[in-house]
């Protein structure tokens, strides 16, 4: 029997982020100040989304 682990997204991310976890469009863009968590949130929304629905693929695409 395996346990779960629950975690805090608030916590871990922080609370800006709301609005990002609940949107439900198919693109996303993220803008903000330097510093401001786009990235660490991006991919943790990535490999959560990954793990609810293993057969997805997903695109990353970043402009230098």
């Amino acid at each position: 029997m395996s346990k779960s682990l629950r975690i805090s997204l608030p916590e871990k991310i922080g609370k800006g982020y709301k609005t990002f976890w609940n949107f439900k469009g198919r693109y996303r863009v993220c803008k903000g100040s330097r510093g401001s968590k786009k990235s660490t949130t991006t991919a943790q929304n990535i490999i959560y989304n990954m793990m609810k629905y293993p057969l997805a693929n997903t695109l990353v695409v970043r402009k230098v």
